[in-house]
């Protein structure tokens, strides 16, 4: 977003349409996966009331405000994003403009310095106070589904588009093609490696205070930038068209995948009695894909007739 505003000196006058323009497309399937996951719902735990009130609080987008896995890990879980996502839509019109009237190279880098090591002292107190079995404020929440803390990383990516403009040439040009293809290998391997470590089960460094953002940040940030920059084998590889494809439809991908793999489980596990996970895993994302592909084509072929009906 800061490298396609920046780049073409876009304006943005309205905040709240602005944010509203990013998640409309998002918004109707939202409201349907958090329908099919109602019945689920109401199947594990019968309790209207508590359904009801978590139906009014997915269709206002304020899940994840509320610090009680109860609340927002409920119905249709991964849509907390949207709501995050709106929340960060909100704020973006202001970073945009402190960052193109306020930002230079140097405060770039002190800014992405300063987030880091906010989000290492956020890790620490949510280590100290809180744990990942507390009812409310856990760590998890803390440290991953609270909005706010959201936009660390958010104005850190920000920051990120920022100072690629200003270093572009520098990132494209001498960075040469051998040399891009070690270093993404070699970040590859980092973040192999990190996931390999969260993992774990080492309870005594309470990692879900740190896994969730700070420990991929150094190694994203960095990545991030070696794919922009063109030379390497990940730029080569997500510019065949059935990855773009893919990236395309994953905002779909995320508010669906959920639903599609709750039902499949229930079919194979209640209907069929089969207990065969990866076969479950298999058609839950083949599934996923078809889902998105449909929707995606819906909204298109939608958007097409409101233009011209606007026309």
């Amino acid at each position: 977003m800061t490298h396609n505003y920046l780049n073409n000196d876009k304006s943005i006058e309205s905040t709240f349409s602005f944010a509203w323009g990013k998640i409309k497309k998002l918004y109707p399937l939202h409201i349907i996966t958090m329908l099919l996951s109602v019945r689920y719902a109401l199947y594990m735990n019968g309790d209207m009331a508590k359904t009801g009130f978590d139906i009014g609080i997915h269709t206002l987008l304020l899940q994840p405000w509320i610090p009680n896995k109860q609340f927002y890990a409920t119905l249709n879980t991964p849509s907390w994003y949207l709501s995050a996502c709106f929340f960060l839509y909100l704020c973006f019109p202001i970073v945009y403009k402190l960052i193109k009237n306020h930002m230079t190279v140097k405060r770039g880098y002190i800014g992405l310095a300063m987030l880091f090591l906010i989000q290492i002292l956020l890790g620490v107190c949510a280590f100290l106070w809180s744990s990942d079995n507390s009812e409310w404020f856990s760590t998890k929440w803390i440290v991953y589904f609270f909005p706010p803390v959201r936009l660390i990383d958010f104005v850190q990516g920000c920051l990120v588009g920022y100072l690629y403009l200003q270093k572009k040439e520098q990132l494209c040009l001498k960075i040469k093609k051998k040399v891009a293809y070690v270093l993404e290998l070699i970040v590859c391997l980092l973040i192999g490696l990190t996931l390999f470590i969260i993992t774990m089960d080492y309870e005594f460094l309470q990692l879900s205070a740190f896994k969730y953002t700070v420990i991929f940040v150094p190694t994203t940030i960095t990545l991030i930038l070696l794919v922009f920059s063109g030379n390497g084998f990940l730029s080569k590889i997500l510019s065949i068209k059935p990855l773009t494809k893919l990236g395309d439809i994953s905002p779909y991908v995320f508010l669906v995948h959920d639903v599609v793999l709750m039902y499949a489980c229930l079919f194979f596990s209640l209907l069929l009695k089969v207990d065969k996970p990866l076969i479950v895993a298999i058609i839950a994302f083949v599934g996923t894909v078809i889902a998105s592909l449909i929707w995606s084509t819906i909204n298109k072929y939608v958007t097409i007739k409101l233009s011209k009906l606007k026309k």
